[in-house]
């Protein structure tokens, strides 16, 4: 409790009764600042009354303040265990779990892509089991989720505390490398507004070393004049606030050496010119 400060008062007394009777009373305590902090922990459910009243430096009490609350702690809110907080996804049908917390019979979940869960985009209200396998895939966003459980008389505790995670967006589909006398040509499909590309290449399939390593607008790349070998890429998006999602499988091409016929063809005019002499 935040209390506004009382003119005149060195300390405040506390006093929680049971509903309406404040002859029942089970917490009496003294504080000497405003901010009280009051451990409910152990305190069954139920409608209370508070008394509060200031203190002066001589230790007379003035006059009580009443106020009435419910306290609602049970069942707890389950622990959520996945997606964790703000996990990056790239299944778009993840699974959800949490923990069973005492006192719990059945649970509400609630899956939205706002955290004030105005609007849902899938509300159970009474699961028995401590997970959810979603039915249809998610688009590439955040999302927000909870928990809350509910007592074997359907009262429900307090709501659990919303988690976000993202589902990141895949990697765009590459066409195959194409390879012509300007050079070597890569490109794929391209994104939505606002999205970027990763774009790797290498010439060893587990890109232990790069030769290229950048961000790209468009949604290709050229190389002037490649050397023989076998080239890799591979391609990501990169969404308008910087976050990456999976590289997509590599394509490979080949790039030949220049045609070196020419030199298995001068030891034959040699030998001619060898027989006439």
């Amino acid at each position: 409790l935040q209390l506004d400060a009382l003119p005149g008062a060195s300390a405040y007394r506390v006093q929680i009764t049971l509903g309406e009777d404040l002859d029942r009373l089970f917490y009496d305590r003294s504080f000497d600042q405003e901010k009280l902090q009051l451990d409910a922990s152990a305190v069954p459910d139920g409608s209370y009354r508070l008394r509060l009243r200031g203190i002066d430096g001589q230790g007379l009490e003035g006059l009580n303040a009443v106020y009435g609350f419910r306290l609602n702690l049970h069942p707890a809110a389950p622990f959520q265990i996945a997606p964790a907080a703000d996990a990056h996804l790239i299944d778009p049908m993840p699974g959800f779990s949490w923990a069973r917390p005492d006192q719990a019979a059945s649970y509400h979940f609630q899956l939205a892509d706002k955290d004030t869960f105005e609007a849902t985009l899938l509300d159970l209200p009474s699961l028995t089991t401590e997970k959810v396998v979603l039915e249809q895939a998610l688009k590439p966003g955040t999302y927000h989720w909870r928990v809350t459980a509910l007592d074997s008389a359907g009262e429900p505790g307090p709501p659990g505390y919303p988690l976000a995670f993202r589902i990141l967006p895949p990697a765009p589909v590459a066409g195959p490398p194409a390879l012509d006398a300007q050079g070597l040509t890569f490109h794929w499909r391209k994104a939505e507004p606002g999205q970027r590309y990763g774009f790797q290449l290498s010439m060893d399939a587990e890109f232990a070393q790069t030769l290229v390593d950048s961000e790209l607008d468009e949604p290709r790349y050229h190389l002037a004049s490649p050397q023989p070998g076998v080239y890799y890429m591979r391609v990501r998006t990169i969404e308008a606030d910087g976050v990456a999602g999976p590289f997509g499988s590599s394509q490979s091409i080949k790039v030949p050496g220049p045609d070196r016929g020419w030199l298995v063809l001068i030891p034959i005019p040699l030998a001619l010119l060898l027989m006439l002499l």
